[in-house]
């Protein structure tokens, strides 16, 4: 009876060698793990980087480990073709005078090292270059970044984690508000054509494509909260980098949602036919597409078609299965918008016929016809009647118009000296006609806009805002001092200017732009700043005083506003700089 006494023994053998068998035996295998000689730096192979996730969130990881988890990303998300190079940089890139701040992120020949960043709400991985760093900024404060001459936030996320490079340049951003759907609204000049919602990262991930295929802005929806990365043309990274980064991103134990959630919310955030197109896979086969999109309103051998109704008029989506019925992927004709076209001459018409789609220009579901140089003269003539006196949607078509012809190398000397007048009217708005005065013209350009920054300086109202609002065009001085650039001869003039400007909002972005002082001017502005109501001003105030600007004889007026604040990163700020200054 002595060996009933190792039945435990042995069921528990016998178990394990089953498991081992069935585990090691049918299907795929466990995806392994591969490290490099150098222990601060880990590889892994493709199928490890499960679910947007690196299986090891190393503190620093190597290139080859990030364009392995960006290339999943790429293979699950860019549907439609690739009609242009992904080594493109962002469009604001020459802009400012801007330098390669990392070796190797101003071109395609790899990625350097990456290091991790890490908070309870998101993580992400930035290149491990110099002066490469993270910024939190909460309250939706103002960020200084080049790239606002895009992007302006309609509502202040709750927190910014801006990844800067060298000379206080935004690299990339991401915002975290209080969003519970998607942010929809129309941008421009990004250009989003399909829209991928998928599990990613720990939440519910929407990457959006431009024309050319490749991923240009992305958002999560995680607890509670929404994360968006900053679109890609408002950044100064180029498309693989940014693929990487948005590869990279996860949500922290703070938003991250429960697996068994996330695949019915997908399903409830895709409710048309056009975002749940945005739900293929590629290798679906007949009947797992017609559980996505339902039964086709008509099928012409290996081709489905959709239909979805739209402001613009009808569109249809084409669906492709290859040989092998499954599907592979979207082609250059997958959507079609079918509605009258246009009328010669209206702003619609000049809009379609200079735009340029996958390399061609004009045409959406109809031949709208090639641009012929008869067309060319008949537009530009067209523009100078109407751009003396154009205002509101108009203006803004017309400045597309010309930027589109502008992308064709096509200009016109008396359209801008037109722009140039109307560019300085108070009430016209600068952001359509500014990228054109920059490309046309870039020396004048910057001429141009130091004295719109004057004039706008003079005529803002004086008082403060109400708390949380932007009067006015406030938000467009940012916008003219990221065109013109430190290096201009009164850059340094119009910080001096906005930083003892009574509008507050005035002074948190000529504060944002503090290194463009030197010396004492930058000193007396930081010690004045230290006094503002503005923790913003404070903050900027304190950095700039930190980085050695102050003198010894500021030491008691700095302990003093020390002990008087109560924000804890301007309490850094003024503690390191008083640190500096009793060093010998």
């Amino acid at each position: 009876m002595k060996w009933l006494l190792l039945l435990p023994v042995w069921v528990f053998f016998i178990c394990y060698v089953v498991w081992k068998l069935r585990d090691g035996g049918a299907g795929s295998p466990e995806p392994q793990v591969y490290r490099h000689t150098d222990p601060q730096e880990l590889a892994t192979s493709p199928a490890a980087a499960k679910g947007g996730q690196l299986m090891d969130r190393a503190q620093r990881v190597s290139g080859a480990q990030m364009e392995i988890v960006a290339a999943k990303l790429r293979e699950q998300v860019q549907l439609l073709p690739i009609t242009v190079d992904g080594c493109g940089m962002s469009p604001i890139w020459p802009i400012g005078d801007m330098a390669d701040i990392v070796t190797g992120l101003a071109t395609c020949s790899g990625f350097p090292s990456w290091r991790l960043f890490e908070s309870g709400e998101l993580s992400f991985y930035i290149p491990n270059g110099k002066g490469m760093r993270v910024e939190v900024v909460d309250g939706g404060g103002r960020m200084p970044m080049t790239g606002e001459l895009f992007y302006r936030n309609e509502t202040s996320p709750d927190r910014w984690y801006r990844i800067v490079g060298a000379d206080n340049i935004t690299w990339g951003a991401l915002a975290v508000d209080g969003g519970s759907l998607f942010d929809d609204r129309e941008r421009y000049p990004v250009a989003e054509t399909f829209h991928r919602t998928m599990v990613w990262g720990g939440g519910i991930a929407r990457f959006s494509l431009d024309a050319g295929g490749h991923v240009c802005r992305a958002e999560w929806l995680g607890e509670g909260k929404r994360v968006s990365l900053l679109a890609w043309q408002h950044g100064s990274m180029h498309r693989n980098a940014y693929l990487a980064l948005a590869a990279s991103i996860e949500l922290g134990d703070m938003l991250r949602r429960p697996e068994s959630k996330l695949q019915g919310i997908v399903r409830s955030l895709t409710l048309t036919n056009r975002l749940r197109m945005g739900l293929l896979e590629r290798g679906m086969r007949r009947e797992e597409v017609q559980n996505v999109l339902g039964k086709p309103i008509g099928i012409a051998g290996d081709l489905w078609l959709y239909h979805s109704p739209q402001r613009n008029g009808d569109q249809y989506y084409r669906v492709a299965f290859g040989k092998d019925g499954t599907f592979r992927g979207l082609k250059n004709d997958w959507i079609e918008i079918r509605k009258d076209p246009p009328i010669r001459g209206t702003i619609e018409w000049l809009l379609e016929k200079t735009e340029i789609r996958a390399g061609k220009a004009g045409g959406i579901g109809y031949d709208i016809g090639a641009l012929s140089d008869k067309d060319v003269v008949f537009i530009f003539e067209q523009v100078r009647q109407r751009i003396r006196s154009a205002g509101g949607e108009q203006w803004t078509g017309l400045c597309r118009v010309l930027a589109n012809l502008a992308d064709l190398g096509l200009q016109d000397e008396e359209i801008l000296q037109s722009l140039r007048v109307r560019f300085l009217e108070d009430a016209i708005p600068i952001r359509p006609a500014i990228v054109l005065l920059w490309k046309w013209d870039p020396a004048g350009g910057r001429n141009l806009f130091v004295q719109k920054a004057k004039d706008m300086l003079g005529s803002l109202r004086w008082q403060s805002p109400a708390p949380g609002s932007v009067a006015g065009n406030v938000g467009d001085l940012g916008v003219l001092l990221d065109f013109i650039g430190g290096s201009h001869s009164a850059s340094g003039q119009l910080i001096k200017a906005m930083a003892g400007h009574p509008h507050i909002e005035v002074r948190v972005i000529g504060f944002s732009f503090w290194r463009w002082l030197q010396g004492t001017d930058l000193r007396m502005a930081a010690l004045k700043g230290l006094i503002d109501t503005s923790d913003q001003v404070r903050l900027y105030c304190a950095e700039a005083l930190a980085s050695g600007c102050a003198i010894p004889a500021d030491s008691a007026f700095l302990q003093e506003r020390l002990e008087q604040e109560h924000v804890t990163g301007i309490r850094e700020h003024l503690t390191a700089a008083i640190i500096a200054l009793q060093e010998p």
